[in-house]
């Protein structure tokens, strides 16, 4: 039978061990950059460890309350008038028209692709151009007329963009991103005129082949058509990160990480360190130095495969984890001074085919208590938090871990398996923000995951709430209404700890985004299409000649 083993760490080796904790968690939670978000030390609805910061470009949970409303709210933009004037105020899209005024209170007028050179909507760019391959059922009209092509990347050679057109009958704000069709467009620099990319695989494939002359991994997997119409956007954005590679061209990212193509609020930037084979490695910097290394084998989703490092303000290694096809498989957590804090293999049981995370080393813990049959309880000390932490090891598993609040043990849900029944939640939260006024947060294109703390009892219902991450004022107040208001309806499944029903802590994250066509929130994609550049109209020529113009974006 297995008893409780406490560790052999002896107390100056404990308290250095807190100490050193408590200063690498303090020197970090100095640097309050949407990068690095200190928020302490908790397992979220995955059962899967938060380590301490929370990591938007690293944070894919399964279990998550997705509230992404169908809004149609106007979002600050601005168009330019043939004549090169830029208009500022508010555009929103309604079915296959954008609307634009100059103020909230006012009502909008349509902008017609003969009468403006392009407008910027939020983040994103579109431009007006004629595709004469383009067929009128893909642009609502009876003749070839210029189109809103929304801009997606630029190199010497090519210029990529989108058009989206609506004719499902339904309206946007009822089937959202479901209503909208996207026709893939390109112009090579030397052509007079905008193509569609075509959507017969062996069509698409040869134009690719010629794009990608020079890549003879991707020639020989496009000669085997692995491509469809559906990888466009990866490999027109694989062919961008290459052009920038070669030219040394850094990503500009805003505070959000969407992609800025010139101008705009940049707070990180991203340099394309290397590519072995279909391995890219991209570091990532704040104004304090590098503070992640990633490697991907696509983009637009970003797929990592391989290694993430994520760094601390003082450029020191904090954590580093191994994927394959965006599933973590190994993390080691570091404490300021680079030693081991502890270290997991997340895998799956051949008997139970229940997932687990096998740890495989604990600062202070020898390999042979770690494996034993006895219970081994380690303390550490969340400084964030201001509370000690209690985790007992068994076969080299998590069993448990806890804290104490008042006297009271609290348990955190840290299995992987557990099933906490987050649809009745999910569905109350989708129906309260859904009849919710967005006036302020749409103009500002917010989006983003709040996460929140819960108390649960042992029956299920939970008691106390907090919210530990600020995403916008607006949105906030509306989360914190909706959870006062609902924690006395609010139900989960109760959590057992050695077979009995205990209370527990459980971090839930919620995903807000407007659902517009032309974006992806940058936690679906990581990184989104590329801000806007005011100077991209400026010295063009007017639309009627349109078909004769090669746009340029001017850095």
């Amino acid at each position: 039978m297995g008893g409780i083993l406490h560790s052999t760490v002896n107390q100056n080796k404990m308290r250095t061990k807190h100490l050193l904790l408590s200063l690498i968690t303090l020197i970090a939670s100095l640097d309050l950059s949407f990068s690095q978000i200190p928020i302490g030390y908790y397992y979220d609805a995955d059962g899967m460890p938060i380590e301490g910061f929370f990591d938007l470009i690293n944070y894919h949970p399964q279990n998550i309350v997705d509230v992404s409303p169908n809004a149609l709210y106007y979002e600050s933009g601005c168009y330019y008038s043939l004549d090169g004037e830029r208009h500022a105020g508010f555009i929103k899209y309604d079915n296959n028209d954008f609307y634009f005024t100059s103020k909230l209170s006012n009502q909008g007028v349509i902008l017609n692709p003969n009468n403006v050179k392009g407008l910027r909507v939020g983040v994103d760019s579109f431009f007006v151009a004629l595709v004469p391959t383009l067929q009128p059922r893909h642009t609502g009209a009876k003749n070839q007329d210029p189109v809103f092509l929304h801009h997606v990347a630029l190199t010497d050679d090519y210029h990529f963009a989108i058009h989206y057109y609506n004719t499902s009958g339904y309206a946007v704000n009822y089937l959202g991103k479901d209503a909208i069709t996207k026709v893939y467009c390109f112009k090579k620099h030397d052509k007079l005129h905008w193509r569609s990319i075509p959507k017969n695989k062996k069509q698409f494939s040869d134009l690719w082949l010629d794009i990608f002359e020079e890549d003879s991994l991707l020639k020989a997997r496009l000669e085997d058509k692995v491509y469809s119409i559906n990888d466009a956007l990866n490999l027109i954005k694989v062919y961008e990160y290459q052009f920038r590679l070669m030219n040394d061209k850094e990503i500009d990212l805003d505070p959000n990480w969407q992609e800025l193509s010139s101008g705009g609020e940049k707070r990180y930037s991203g340099r394309i360190i290397n590519k072995v084979d279909s391995i890219w490695t991209i570091n990532y910097y704040d104004e304090n130095g590098m503070i992640y290394s990633v490697e991907y084998s696509s983009f637009f989703p970003h797929i990592k495969n391989g290694v993430f490092l994520a760094f601390d303000s003082n450029q020191k290694l904090r954590l580093k984890s191994k994927f394959k096809n965006n599933s973590m498989i190994t993390t080691q957590l570091f404490s300021s001074n680079g030693r081991n804090k502890y270290a997991y293999v997340k895998q799956r049981e051949t008997s139970t085919s229940k997932q687990t995370l096998k740890y495989i080393d604990v600062d202070g813990v020898s390999r042979d208590e770690l494996y034993s049959d006895k219970i081994v309880q380690v303390n550490f000390y969340d400084s964030i938090r201001e509370v000690e932490i209690v985790k007992d090891f068994k076969f080299g598993k998590l069993i448990s871990s806890h804290f104490d609040i008042d006297g009271t043990k609290i348990y955190q849900m840290c299995d992987p398996n557990f099933n906490l029944g987050l649809d009745y939640f999910t569905q109350k939260a989708k129906g309260y923000f859904k009849n919710k006024s967005y006036k302020e947060s749409s103009k500002d294109g917010v989006e983003g995951i709040i996460l929140t703390s819960f108390l649960i009892n042992s029956k299920g219902i939970p008691f106390k709430f907090e919210i530990l991450n600020e995403l916008d004022p607006e949105i906030n107040v509306l989360y914190e209404e909706f959870l006062n208001r609902s924690m006395g309806n609010l139900k989960f499944k109760p959590y057992k700890v050695n077979s009995k029903k205990v209370i527990y802590e459980v971090v839930v994250p919620l995903k807000f985004s407007f659902n517009r066509y032309y974006r992806e929130s940058a936690f679906e994609m990581f990184n989104s299409y590329p801000y806007w550049n005011d100077n991209f109209y400026r010295n063009e020529i007017p639309v009627r000649k349109i078909n004769e113009h090669i746009p340029k974006f001017i850095d």
